[in-house]
């Protein structure tokens, strides 16, 4: 595969990312405030920062979204932890070299 595609859907898969992060957070925000503020209140640009980054990431891949018992966030934090195992793998057949090529 040539640089031009891989990078391509690179950025593809990153417009998708922050889409489907946006909803999550706007979901939080809106109907579980109090788990959005236990996250450090994060966002995309202005409140940015390691440490949210970090506890929402934590907040997805521990399921405790599920705790919430709200079959949106539930179903939304579901397919960013697919869409999270597919950009590892890419990532992992780029490091190996398979998607790269010569």
């Amino acid at each position: 595969m040539t640089q031009t595609v891989w990078f391509t859907v690179l950025f593809a898969a990153l417009l998708v990312w922050l889409a489907l992060g946006t909803s999550l957070l706007r979901l939080l925000r809106n109907d579980h405030r109090e788990i959005y503020e236990s996250l450090g209140s994060p966002s995309l640009l202005s409140n940015n920062t390691i440490r949210n980054n970090w506890l929402s990431l934590k907040f997805l891949l521990t399921g405790a979204y599920r705790d919430l018992d709200d079959e949106r966030v539930t179903r939304l934090c579901r397919v960013l932890r697919g869409f999270l195992v597919l950009l590892a793998l890419w990532f992992a057949g780029a490091a190996t070299g398979e998607l790269l090529g010569p």
